[in-house]
């Protein structure tokens, strides 16, 4: 009977559930199907484990990271989803309920009849975001500028800004910072007459250009070129050039007229003009001797010599490989350049046809750097803001020099520090004591002002020196494997303002509330936490309050192995740490007991020959789950003698004897390597006929010298009771350590290269990316993700990820034709393989004789059919014999 290989639906309802700064909690639905075993857990496209939960729980993650779970739904056949389900989240981070300073200098910077600009400075916090802006109360807008320009106002009227700053938190400053500030009166609103004699003075085959009168109105500005009723362009010029357009075709320009105060005049003036049909198809000469004839501080002037054609038109600017401008000159001045800085210009002809030389002439030039030796003016309004027993705090307005750059600080005529800021807090200082300070400027051109401003103040006398009481009932609310949280009660002491908390006598942070959740810690492990008091005058506690906990440990399940295994059961025993409250234990994947009392559980019921892998997840009592253990045991035989138990899994650091008949065994190699704990190791196989090229994992714990095994197979391994429904390469067997070591909890990240003869896929008609690795997992074959690696003229490298070992095949899978009227089986034999039946198109030709007819194929399929049943039979009836 063939295996189901129909797939279950996918999982639905993939969501986050609950996020901490090191973990995510994912749920989702199974699907409904009969028989759905369990899902595929990867996290970040990484494996992470099997589980038929309906929940995973990521833990040990990176806070303010995002992460992608993904889901593949498995069968109790095996049978794996193709179809992924995904969804991505992100840790926590800490929580920051400080908000900025408020910003300062809040003023206008201008004003028209609807706009009005306000400007400010931003606080100096390192964590401020953006600021919030109201006018007239209203919430505006969100903005990370000092300055706001708020148009479509009416004119000639007060409006009033509010802002407050938020941090990268969303933390808001409740200070309001107010401005206000009044629109002006508009002035002209007459538009200027139309422009007059609209017409064309000369058109090629991709250009018109069109020339007329501007009116006489003295705030005349500008005009409006619309072409086939789409705005173009402003220009100041009584002509326009439309380039770059189709030959032989009518294009319409439509003017309007506009002033100095913007207003438009609505009369269209309007001209319509055809391109010419091109004739000539030759582009001019290159310009000649391009060169820089001048350069400024916001300028460079080139020359060139134009070429000697007579159609010659006009030269294209190009500016840094952007176009500029064209024109009839030999020169160009390109301004509104920065200083001190590299331009490079780049030419192509045009001539009267509007043919464009393809070559271009280039040439770079770097504009002066000016010589600034103006200092900058003095700082104004020099006071103290505030003064403390050991602090003074100066604050002064900057100069409005536009190329201010900073103050340097001098206390008691000894220089002390540069600064940006409008402000500057000594520190450090002795209580009831006169301090000068002294202030002069900087521009960016390092130009010091002569010009000291001083000021002297006087730090205050100390007055409270007695420190809050200490904090009362310490203790630990809760536990996790990476996390402790404690809670205690503040002093009722007026000025107390917080609390220092040291982690094993390292400090860790300071405090305002009454818990601490410490993180990051490692699971088992003793914490002691201490706490001092702090008031608002910095006087901190003589005495801590210290108080012990214990991170949560996970379970582990240690000495996994199968024994008493019989024809129809395996009895699994353990030994589990005594924090374990229950043992799930899965068979192929599908969970079957829940173990809690002792450490031992037969499996009964099983069928003889026939390999079981058992995956054990011990839970703790709060259902947090420890590492899982994994094995394989295989019943005995109906066929064998007696007892002892045969393993699905091989190897080891010996390499131990083959399972497998010496009849069946086309070759053996082996490769040791010592596997140290958090390490990647690569097992590498040189011989000619093993298509195992390496086999590379990442190893979890200093397990020694552990031995990896390639069995090259001349047929299907014994271990193995059915056939992959595809073309068969090799089969091979593929063991990494003893019985039980692949697994989890030593391995992961396992990856199997491996090479196909580009002879026998072009002999099997088959493409490179139909080649695929099939595991046998104990009851079917699960096809792996394979990928192309690399490839020459006699092979092909492919690369698939495995979650264990076992026996393997080497397969292709050959796209099947379209149906017609004859088909013929044809076997083609295949050195050292199975025989591979394909299915040819009979071309009714040379091989006619060769074809079956209908009727005898079918008389044959019903005797094989009566045959089968038979021995299927009389097979059973042996097998209830044997186990009786």
């Amino acid at each position: 009977m063939l295996n189901d290989t129909t797939p279950p639906a996918s999982v639905t309802n993939l969501t986050e559930t609950n996020v901490g700064t090191q973990w995510i909690c994912w749920n989702w639905t199974d699907p409904d199907d009969t028989d759905f075993s369990h899902v595929m857990v990867y996290l970040n496209s990484e494996f992470v484990t099997n589980t038929s939960q309906s929940f995973h729980n990521a833990t040990g993650l990176t806070e303010g990271t995002t992460y992608t779970l993904s889901t593949r739904t498995v069968d109790i056949n095996g049978t794996i989803n193709s179809t992924w389900v995904n969804d991505s989240a992100t840790t926590a981070t800490p929580a920051d309920t400080t908000p900025p300073a408020s910003v300062t200098n809040l003023r206008e910077n201008g004003t028209g009849t609807q706009w009005i600009k306000w400007e400010w400075t931003d606080p100096d916090d390192t964590d401020f975001s953006h600021v919030m802006i109201y006018i007239d109360s209203v919430f505006i807008a969100n903005t990370t500028h000092n300055f706001y320009n708020r148009t479509g106002l009416d004119h000639g009227t007060a409006y009033y800004i509010g802002i407050r700053t938020v941090d990268d938190s969303g933390n808001i400053n409740s200070t309001w910072v107010n401005d206000s500030a009044t629109t002006t009166l508009p002035a002209d609103t007459t538009p200027p007459a139309s422009v007059t004699d609209l017409r064309e003075n000369g058109t090629g085959t991709q250009w018109i250009k069109w020339e007329w009168t501007d009116p006489d109105d003295t705030d005349f500005s500008h005009v409006m070129i619309y072409i086939d009723s789409v705005f173009l362009t402003n220009t100041t010029h009584n002509f326009y050039n439309l380039t770059g357009l189709n030959q032989g075709t009518a294009y319409d320009i439509g003017i309007r007229t506009v002033d100095d105060s913007n207003n438009i005049n609505s009369t269209w003036v309007n001209d319509s003009a055809t391109t010419a049909t091109p004739a000539d198809t030759t582009p001019p000469a290159s310009v000649t001797n391009l060169r820089e004839n001048g350069t400024g501080t916001q300028w460079i002037k080139w020359e060139w010599t134009d070429p000697d054609d007579t159609d010659f038109s006009h030269v294209m600017i190009y500016i840094d490989s952007v176009f500029v401008t064209n024109t009839t000159h030999n020169f160009y001045n390109h301004t509104g350049l920065n200083h001190g800085t590299t331009y490079d210009i780049g030419i192509r002809t045009v001539d009267d046809s509007g043919n464009i030389n393809s070559t271009w002439v280039n040439d770079s030039g770097t504009t002066t750097s000016p010589a600034d030796t103006t200092p900058p003016a003095s700082v104004t309004d020099l006071r103290e803001n505030g003064t403390g027993t050991q602090w003074i705090k100066w604050e002064w307005t900057d100069p409005d020099d536009t190329d201010f750059s900073h103050v340097m600080i001098y206390i008691d005529s000894v220089f002390v520090t540069n600064t940006t800021h409008n402000f500057y807090n000594r520190t450090d200082l002795d209580h009831g004591t006169a301090y000068d300070i002294g202030i002069r400027t900087v521009d960016d051109s390092g130009n010091i002002n002569s010009t000291w401003v001083n000021d002297s103040a006087t730090t205050t006398s100390p007055a409270d020196t007695t420190p809050p009481a200490s904090v009362t009932n310490l203790r630990e609310t809760g536990t996790g494997t990476q996390w402790i949280k404690w809670e205690w009660t503040d002093p009722d002491d007026e000025d107390f303002s917080h609390v220092m908390v040291y982690l094993n006598s390292v400090f860790i942070t300071n405090t305002s509330q009454s818990f601490y959740n410490a993180t990051g810690l490692t699971e088992g492990t003793t914490y002691t936490i201490s706490i001092r008091t702090v008031d608002t005058n910095g006087n901190i506690g003589p005495s801590s309050m210290s108080d012990l906990a214990i991170t949560a440990m996970l379970p582990e399940i240690t000495s996994f192995s199968g024994t008493n295994i019989t024809k129809t059961s395996i009895t699994l025993i353990w030994e589990a740490s005594g924090n374990t409250n229950r043992v799930q234990i899965t068979r192929n994947g599908a969970a079957i007991a829940n173990v809690s009392g002792p450490s031992s559980y037969i499996d009964s019921g099983l069928s003889s020959g026939t390999t079981y892998t058992y995956t054990l997840i011990p839970y703790n009592e709060d259902g947090l789950a420890g590492n899982s253990v994994s094995d394989s045991f295989t019943t005995i035989s109906s066929s064998s003698g007696g007892g002892g138990s045969s393993r699905s899994s091989s190897g080891g650091g010996g390499g131990a004897a083959s399972v497998e008949d010496f009849s069946n065994l086309a070759l053996k190699e082996i490769d040791s390597k010592y596997l140290r704990m958090n390490a990647n190791v690569v097992y590498e196989f040189t011989a000619e006929n093993n298509p195992i090229r390496s086999i590379s994992l990442y190893s979890l714990k200093n397990s020694g010298e552990i031995t990896s095994t390639i069995e090259v197979l001349n047929s299907r391994s014994k271990l193995v009771d059915t056939t992959p429904e595809k073309l068969i390469y090799k089969y091979i067997n593929i063991w990494v350590g003893k019985a039980g070591f692949a697994t989890t909890s030593n391995i992961r990240n396992a990856v199997i290269k491996f090479k196909v003869s580009t002879s026998w896929i072009r002999q099997m008609d088959v493409s490179p990316e139909n080649i695929r690795l099939l595991r046998y997992n104990g009851t079917s074959w699960e096809v792996l993700p394979t990928y192309v690696e690399s490839n020459d003229t006699e092979y092909i490298t492919f690369r698939s990820q495995t979650p264990g070992f076992s026996p393997f095949a080497i397969t292709a899978e050959k796209a099947i034709a379209s149906p017609v009227t004859d088909e013929k089986a044809v076997i083609t034999p295949v050195t050292g393989d199975t025989d591979i039946v394909q299915t040819e198109q009979n071309t009714g030709n040379a091989d006619d004789e060769q074809i079956q007819t209908e009727s005898s194929n079918t008389v044959w399929i019903f005797f094989l059919a009566i045959l089968l049943i038979g021995v299927y039979a009389v097979g059973s009836e042996y097998i209830k014999k044997e186990d009786n």
